[in-house]
């Protein structure tokens, strides 16, 4: 048995897929698996990952390409990493990212000396010129941690996260092919809940690259995203539905951000469906837990003033386009 096994969809990323294999290969720890699922991608992404592979010629043997017959997405392609992985412990990996040349020994020797199932850590936002630190808030117990990614006050990204493989194979957990896009917020709750114990890495070993226009978290909001979205969430309130009343609040304020979310990724043509991804939920119950831009949002948004909401919100997305431009050019 391996000790860690790194799973790596890859679907059409050939602009960025070199970045990422060499920050996995270039890993202080030794006897990694590393498995790299093709999702029929009609690029050059797999051929650029066998000529590294006899670049690393002493990594060669711990590699694995699995090869789907059609397209499944990325939940389906972490679902066969899932069930080739020997390794002890998981570790997600997406195809435009990297991370740290010690950052599986970190997290591996984290696990072992804590004897935790999962631990996550802090990550770096990488922007195509800077970087922002996402630093993960401190959680009073198991549940709270919980609670606060399922009402999304933290981030439920899987990757920056080393998981027992058990908690996958003991509790049948897999990522639902319908989701696709929001298939993570689904599992790494389930996950958390079946930890005994979770624990977590204060540095930021994880890159996570923003500025890939052709990634799905940019394409903004679409039909299909909105119905996922739904399924999504009803898949979670199956899961929780007797385990307390707390998650299933914390449900309901998913929704209530998610219907002002959307709007921020969405077309002006899409904004209203957006608004109603999740209808005749109880915005004032979480009203003063939004931030100012949400109420803003949810304001206009509520009095059909869509065209006025569509100019606030490229105002704001101008004013940070010049934001990070005079950062680039305003040197300390």
């Amino acid at each position: 048995m391996k000790p860690v096994s790194i799973i790596v969809p890859v679907y059409n990323g050939e602009q960025h897929i070199e970045r990422c294999v060499r920050s996995l290969f270039e890993q202080s720890m030794d006897h990694i698996e590393f498995i790299f699922v093709d999702d029929c991608g009609n690029d050059g992404s797999m051929a650029i990952i066998q000529s590294l592979i006899s670049q690393y010629i002493h990594r060669e043997h711990d590699v694995k390409i699995i090869h789907h017959d059609h397209n499944k997405g990325i939940a389906g392609a972490r679902n066969t990493g899932v069930d080739h992985a020997t390794g002890e412990y998981i570790f997600f990996v997406d195809q435009d990212d990297y991370i740290d040349a010690d950052a599986i020994e970190t997290f591996y020797n984290k696990a072992k000396d804590e004897n935790a199932d999962l631990v996550y850590s802090n990550y770096l936002w990488q922007f195509a010129n800077f970087a922002t630190k996402y630093i993960f808030p401190p959680y009073v117990d198991k549940k709270d941690l919980i609670i606060n990614a399922l009402n999304i006050s933290i981030s439920p990204a899987l990757w920056c996260k080393l998981y027992k493989k058990t908690l996958f194979t003991e509790h049948g957990i897999r990522f639902p092919e319908n989701t696709q896009g929001s298939d993570d917020f689904v599992v790494v709750p389930m996950l958390y809940y079946h930890a005994k114990k979770i624990v977590q890495i204060h540095t930021f070993p994880y890159h996570y690259v923003f500025y890939n226009q052709g990634s799905l978290t940019k394409k903004g909001i679409t039909t299909e995203w909105i119905n996922q979205t739904r399924t999504s969430v009803q898949i979670l309130e199956n899961f929780f539905a007797d385990k307390g009343q707390d998650y299933m609040d914390a449900l309901e304020e998913y929704k209530v951000r998610a219907n002002l979310f959307h709007i921020l990724t969405a077309s002006r043509r899409m904004q209203k469906q957006a608004f109603n991804t999740f209808p005749n939920v109880n915005y004032s119950r979480y009203y003063n837990r939004l931030s100012l831009l949400r109420k803003v949002i949810y304001h206009l948004a509520k009095r059909n003033l869509f065209f006025l909401l569509y100019l606030v919100l490229e105002f704001r997305r101008w004013g940070g386009i010049m934001k990070r431009n005079l950062r680039n050019i305003i040197k300390p």
